[in-house]
C-alpha cells in the first residue's frame, strides 16, 4: 500500500467524526478512464520529498488554502469545504484561508496568486477544480494541488474521494422498507458523477429491497431553494412519500416541502434533523474535516506516488445519524436492516460503485 493511502486511513481512523459535512452536493467531472487500482499513471513521478514544514508533526508553518465553488455559508457543500479549512487551522495550527472561486479563470488566477504567495497546499473543493489546477500545477512544483473529486494526477496534484454513496445506498434500503406508496423522490444539484452517484446508489439500495420501487429523479438547473422546493413538491404530489435532496443550498427548499406535506426526508451530507425535526428521519453524513486533515498530513509527510484517495464507512468518514425524535416510529426490522447493511458495506460483502466505476 502506498504511503499516501496508508496515511489517510490511519489519520481518519484516529480523528473520528469531526463535524459533518459533499462526493454528495459536490461538483465533479467525469473520469475519462477510471484508474483500475487508483494508481497514478506510469509516467507520473512524485518528487522524492515534499515536506515544506520540515516536520510532519509540527505543521503550524504550513499555509493552506481551500477554494470553494460557491458561498462558504451556503449551508451545504461549500460551507462544508470552508469548515474543513477551519478544521485544518484548529487541529493542525496551519495558516488557512478560504476563497470563493467558481469559474475556470477565477480558479486558475486565485490558485496562481496563492502559490506565488507561498501557499504549500491548495485544495479545490470539487472535481471541477481538477482541470484548471492541472493547467498550472506544473508551474508550481513546491505547492500541492488537491481536489475533492476529479481524476487529474501528477507529481504535485491528486484527488481524494469520499464514498458518500455508501450512506445513500443504506438510506435507499430504509426508504424502500418504509414507503407505503412505492415511490421515492430524489433530486441532485447538478449532472456530475459526484452528485449522481448518490442517487444511483440510493436507487440500488431501494431496489435491493423492492425491485419495483419507482424512483423519481430530478437534476436542478439552479441550486436555489425555490427551484428545489417546487421540484420536491412535484415529486410529493406525484406520490413520493420519501424524498432526498443533495443540492447544496437547495436542500433547505426540499426539506421545506417535505415538512409542509408531512412526508419523510433524508438529510444529505450533514445532520438536518434540527432543520426538519418532523420529517428528516435519518441523515447521510460525510466528514470532509477528516479527509482534508489527513491529506494535509500526507503532503507534509511526503508522498511516494500520488494517487486517488478513497475514504468511506470503513474508516469512519461516511456514516448515518438517526433523528432520535423519529427513530421510535421506525419498525425494529428496519433499524436492524440499516445496521446490517452498514456492517456488510464495511466488511465488503456489499460493494457500492463509486463515481469512477
Amino acid at each position: 500500500m502506498k504511503k499516501l493511502l496508508a496515511v489517510l486511513l490511519v489519520s481518519t481512523t484516529l480523528l473520528g467524526l469531526a463535524g459533518c459535512s459533499g462526493s454528495g452536493g459536490q461538483g465533479g467531472t467525469p473520469a475519462s478512464a477510471p484508474p483500475a487500482n487508483s494508481q497514478a499513471p506510469e509516467n507520473s513521478k512524485a518528487p522524492e520529498s515534499k515536506d515544506p514544514a520540515g516536520s510532519a508533526e509540527d505543521l503550524s508553518s504550513l499555509k493552506v488554502a481551500v477554494l470553494v465553488p460557491g458561498s462558504p455559508t451556503d449551508g451545504g457543500f461549500c460551507q462544508l469545504g470552508a469548515e474543513a479549512g477551519h478544521a485544518i487551522q484548529t487541529e493542525l495550527g496551519c495558516e488557512t484561508t478560504v476563497i470563493e472561486a467558481a469559474t475556470a479563470d477565477k480558479i486558475k488566477s486565485e490558485a496562481e496568486a496563492l502559490a506565488d504567495e507561498g501557499y504549500n497546499i491548495i485544495f479545490g473543493h470539487g472535481g471541477e477544480y481538477a482541470s484548471p489546477f492541472a493547467e498550472i500545477s506544473g508551474d508550481y512544483p513546491d505547492t500541492w494541488f488537491v481536489t475533492c473529486g476529479g481524476n487529474e494526477i501528477s507529481a504535485n496534484q491528486f484527488p481524494f474521494n469520499i464514498t458518500f454513496e455508501e450512506s445513500t445506498y443504506v438510506a435507499g434500503v430504509l426508504m424502500a422498507m418504509m414507503s407505503e406508496t412505492g415511490k421515492l423522490g430524489m433530486m441532485v444539484g447538478g449532472d456530475y458523477p459526484a452528485y449522481t452517484k448518490t442517487t444511483r446508489a440510493m436507487e440500488m439500495g431501494a431496489k435491493s429491497v423492492n425491485p419495483d420501487m419507482e424512483c423519481m429523479y430530478a437534476v436542478l438547473t439552479n441550486t436555489d431553494m425555490n427551484e428545489a422546493y417546487e421540484t420536491t413538491m412535484n415529486q410529493i404530489n406525484a406520490g413520493a412519500d420519501f424524498v432526498f435532496s443533495n443540492a447544496d443550498a437547495g436542500t433547505l427548499g426540499s426539506l421545506k416541502a417535505a415538512n409542509e406535506k408531512g412526508v419523510y426526508s433524508i438529510g444529505a451530507l450533514a445532520d438536518y434533523s434540527s432543520e426538519a425535526p418532523e420529517s428528516c428521519i435519518i441523515s447521510c453524513i460525510c466528514s470532509y474535516d477528516m479527509a482534508y486533515i489527513a491529506a494535509v498530513k500526507a503532503c507534509a509527510a511526503g508522498i511516494d506516488e500520488p494517487q486517488i484517495l478513497f475514504s468511506g464507512m470503513a474508516d469512519g468518514a461516511v456514516s448515518l445519524v438517526w433523528n432520535e425524535n423519529l427513530k421510535s416510529k421506525v419498525p425494529q426490522e428496519v433499524v436492524d436492516a440499516v445496521d446490517d447493511t452498514v456492517a456488510k458495506i464495511i466488511s465488503g460483502e456489499i460493494h457500492v460503485p463509486n463515481e469512477y466505476e
